[in-house]
């Protein structure tokens, strides 16, 4: 963070004492600081380095995520497949119950493990919906 004799904001309205107005125009006085501050005097190479560095890192926390996230398990996806089973949507209270358990992720790979297997689905959703599971006690 600068500050001190370097902090000026150019929108601030106010310029600074031992600011010239010839040259480039209102450029402060770098020569004490040590700084090249002149046009090109950066390493492109080094620039491009690390931006390739950046991206080569976003992508690998892209990939990370992707398998992370199984397909299917949206509240969303979840929700649509709860109102097709007919044992739940004609309980209002397990309807609830399940709509709350559903806010889980475990819960929700769980579903998608299980959807195969309606009856054991249906009993596992019951189950679960009546008693604390271990990611979501308090």
């Amino acid at each position: 963070m600068a500050d001190g004799k370097f902090a000026w904001a150019p929108s601030s309205g106010i310029l600074l004492s031992g600011i010239e107005e010839n040259g480039d125009g209102y450029r402060p006085h770098f020569e004490d600081a040590n700084l090249d501050i002149d046009e090109g005097s950066g390493d492109s190479e080094e620039d491009i380095d690390a931006i390739s560095k950046i991206a080569s890192a976003s992508e690998t926390r892209s990939t990370i995520v992707n398998t992370l996230v199984v397909p299917g398990t949206s509240i969303g996806e979840m929700m649509a497949e709860i109102q097709n089973i007919e044992a739940i949507t004609n309980d209002a209270d397990l309807h609830a119950r399940c709509c709350q358990l559903m806010m889980f992720k475990p819960a929700r790979e769980m579903f998608v493990t299980l959807k195969a297997h309606e009856q054991r689905l249906l009993d596992w959703l019951k189950f679960a919906a009546y008693n604390p599971l271990p990611f979501n006690q308090n």
